[in-house]
């Protein structure tokens, strides 16, 4: 094989493996990113629940004084 004379056929086939996997990438990330927010979001809500009962514990005890 004389790289010569495929060298106007490599670079193609490079350049589609490539695409190939950055779409490859990019699919995998829009079907992480979702779930992963949405987990976040609900650790994030726990955290102010947890925060707001805390609160209103504190709350109530400053109105009993």
């Amino acid at each position: 094989m004389d790289w010569r004379n495929n060298y106007g056929v490599v670079p193609d086939a490079l350049l589609v493996d490539m695409s190939m996997t950055q779409n490859l990438a990019i699919l995998t990330m829009k079907l992480l990113l979702p779930p992963v927010f949405i987990i976040y979001l609900m650790i994030g809500s726990v955290r102010n629940v947890g925060r707001q009962k805390n609160n209103l514990k504190k709350f109530k005890i400053i109105e009993k004084r």
